[in-house]
C-alpha cells in the first residue's frame, strides 16, 4: 500500500474467516454425527419392531384356523408393518425374504377364501400400478437426485404391497422395472459425465498448482515485484475457486498442495514488507535528522556556504529511501520550509526577487499571446509548436504571487482551447494533452491531485497486467482443436491491445514521476 497499492489485493495469509469456517465446519460435523446416531437409533428400534411384526406372523400361521380370522388379521399386521420406518441397510434383505415368506404362506393358508384373495390381489394391483406411475413421471425429474430419491422410495413401497393376480404379475413388474432402469442408467450417464469433468478439474488444478510452485520459488526483491506476483497468485486463486471439484480422492490432497505454494510466497512476500518497513523507519530517522540540521541553518546570513551546505543536504535527502506514508508530506513540508527560509531570505537579501518575477510575468503574458495565435490548420505542426511551448512556459520562473493564479487559468485556456481545435485521438495528441495536465498540476503545487492521479493510473496499470496474465493462463488450456485456434488467435489480439495500453498507462506514470508524484 506504500506505493501506491491497494488493500484488497492483498489476502492475509491467514484470514480471521478461516478460523470461523472451522468452527462452524466443526460444529456442523459434530451435529451431523448426533444426527446419525439418532437416525441408527430409529433404524434398530424399527428392525425390532419388524422382528416383533415376522414373529406376529409366524404366530398367526401356526394358531389361527378360522381362514377369516387369519385373513382379517393379516390384514391388521399388513398395515402395522407398512407404518414402520427404514431398519439397517444390512438387514433388509433378510427381513424382506421372512415377510414374503411368511405373507406367501398365508395366503396358501387361506385359498379357501380365494373371493377375499383375488380382492385383495386387485388392490395390490393397483397401488403397484400407481406406484409404476410414479416410476415413469421419475424419468422426466430434471434432478437426477431427485430421481434416484424417489425411485428408491417406490421401491421400498413396492415391497411392502402384496403380490398381484398372476396374469398380470410379470407385465406390472416389468412396466415397473423399465422405468427404474431408465432412471438408474440417467444415473449412470451422469456419474459417468461427472467423473469425466472431474477428471478435466483434476488437470486444470495441477496446471495451477505448478504455476502456484513457480511463482512460490521466485524471489521478491522489490514492492513491484511483490504486486505483480501477488496480482499472479490472486489470479491462481480465483482459476481456483472457479475450477469445480476434482475426483474425491484427489481434493485433500491437491489442495494442500495448492495452498502449501502460496503460503509460500506470502510468508515470503510478508517478510520482504517487513523488511520494508525497517527500512522506512531507517529512512524517517535519517531525515528527520535532515530537518533538524536544515533548520539549524534557515536564519544563517553566511550565504555561500550555506546555500552549498543546504544543497548538500537536498542531495542527500534524495537519496534516502521512501518512509511510512503517513510522514511522508508532513516531514517534507518541514525540511522544503527550512530550505525556502533560508533562500527567500538570501533573494531578498540580493533584491533580485521582485525584479525577476516581473520579468517573468512578462515573458509568460507574451507566451499566452503566441499560444492564442498559434495556427492549427495543420494538427502534426501544432502539436510540435504546442510541445516547445509547455517547454518554454516551464523553463520560466517564477512571477508575483498575485498574479499567479490568474495567469496560470489563462495559460491553461489557451492550451485547451487549441487542443480542442486539432481534429486529432492520436497517441501522440494524448501524450501531449496528458503532459499538459500533469504540468498544470505541478504548477499549481497540487501534490494531492498528483498523487491521487498517480493511484489511478497505478491501479489501471495493475489491473491491465492481471488481465495479460489471466488471458495468457487461458491460452494453456486451450484444447488443441479448429474451434480452439480461433479462440486462441482472438485472446492473442486481447493481450496484444492490453499491453498496448499498458504501454501508454506506463508512460503517463513516467510523465507523473518527473513531476513529482
Amino acid at each position: 500500500m506504500n506505493d501506491g497499492g491497494l488493500k484488497e489485493e492483498f489476502t492475509p495469509p491467514d484470514s480471521p474467516l478461516k478460523d470461523q469456517f472451522d468452527a462452524l465446519y466443526g460444529k456442523f460435523r459434530g451435529l451431523e454425527a448426533e444426527d446419525r446416531k439418532l437416525r441408527d437409533k430409529e433404524m434398530n428400534t424399527n428392525l425390532a419392531t419388524k422382528k416383533d411384526i415376522l414373529e406376529q406372523l409366524r404366530t398367526l400361521i401356526e394358531n389361527e384356523d378360522n381362514d377369516r380370522k387369519v385373513f382379517e388379521r393379516f390384514h391388521e399386521i399388513q398395515n402395522n408393518w407398512r407404518q414402520v420406518g427404514n431398519i439397517p441397510p444390512g438387514e433388509v434383505a433378510h427381513i424382506w425374504r421372512t415377510y414374503n415368506h411368511y405373507t406367501t404362506l398365508i395366503y396358501n393358508h387361506i385359498k379357501q377364501h380365494r373371493e377375499l384373495r383375488d380382492l385383495d390381489m386387485k388392490k395390490n394391483l393397483e397401488l403397484k400400478t400407481e406406484l409404476a406411475q410414479k416410476a415413469e413421471e421419475f424419468i422426466a425429474e430434471a434432478s437426477v437426485k431427485k430421481a434416484m430419491d424417489g425411485v428408491k422410495g417406490l421401491q421400498n413401497e413396492w415391497k411392502q404391497i402384496g403380490p398381484v393376480p398372476k396374469a398380470q404379475s410379470d407385465e406390472i413388474w416389468n412396466r415397473f422395472k423399465a422405468a427404474l432402469d431408465k432412471v438408474y442408467e440417467r444415473r449412470n450417464e451422469y456419474f459417468g459425465q461427472l467423473q469425466e469433468v472431474q477428471q478435466k478439474n483434476l488437470q486444470l488444478k495441477q496446471a495451477l498448482i505448478e504455476k502456484a510452485e513457480e511463482l512460490a520459488a521466485k524471489d521478491v526483491s522489490s514492492a513491484k515485484i511483490a504486486q505483480e506476483l501477488t496480482a499472479e497468485v490472486n489470479i491462481l486463486t480465483d482459476s481456483w475457486k472457479s475450477i469445480g471439484f476434482a475426483p474425491k480422492e484427489h481434493n485433500d490432497e491437491i489442495w494442500k498442495r495448492f495452498r502449501g505454494a502460496t503460503k509460500v510466497f506470502f510468508d515470503k512476500r510478508d517478510d520482504f514488507y517487513k523488511d520494508i518497513k525497517n527500512e522506512q523507519q531507517n529512512n524517517l530517522k535519517k531525515k528527520t535528522d535532515l530537518c533538524v540540521q536544515a533548520e539549524a541553518l534557515q536564519t544563517s546570513t553566511d550565504w555561500k556556504r550555506t546555500s552549498n551546505e543546504l544543497i548538500r543536504l537536498q542531495q542527500e535527502w534524495k537519496a534516502v529511501g521512501p518512509i511510512p506514508k503517513r510522514y511522508s508530506d508532513k516531514l517534507w513540508a518541514r525540511f522544503r520550509a527550512a530550505c525556502d527560509a533560508f533562500f527567500n531570505s538570501k533573494q531578498q537579501h540580493f533584491g533580485s526577487l521582485a525584479e525577476s518575477e516581473g520579468e517573468n510575468l512578462t515573458k509568460k503574458n507574451e507566451l499566452i499571446a503566441r499560444i492564442e495565435a498559434l495556427e492549427t490548420t495543420d494538427a502534426k505542426a501544432t502539436l510540435t509548436a504546442l510541445n516547445e511551448l509547455q517547454n518554454e512556459w516551464a523553463a520560466i520562473g517564477h512571477v508575483p504571487m498575485k498574479e499567479k493564479d490568474g495567469l496560470y487559468k489563462r495559460y491553461r485556456s489557451a492550451l485547451d482551447v487549441k487542443f480542442d481545435s486539432i481534429k486529432s485521438s492520436g497517441a501522440e495528441f494524448g501524450a501531449m494533452r496528458f503532459k499538459s495536465k500533469v504540468e498544470g498540476m505541478a504548477g499549481s503545487g497540487s501534490n494531492d491531485a498528483l498523487r491521487k492521479e498517480r493511484g489511478h493510473w497505478m491501479n489501471k496499470a495493475s489491473k491491465l497486467k492481471s488481465d495479460i496474465i489471466t488471458l495468457q493462463n487461458n491460452i494453456e488450456f486451450f484444447a488443441r482443436s479448429k474451434n480452439a485456434e480461433e479462440l486462441r488467435k482472438n485472446v492473442e489480439s486481447q493481450i496484444d491491445a492490453a499491453k498496448k495500453e499498458l504501454k501508454e498507462v506506463e508512460d503517463k506514470l513516467k510523465m507523473l514521476r518527473e513531476a513529482g508524484a
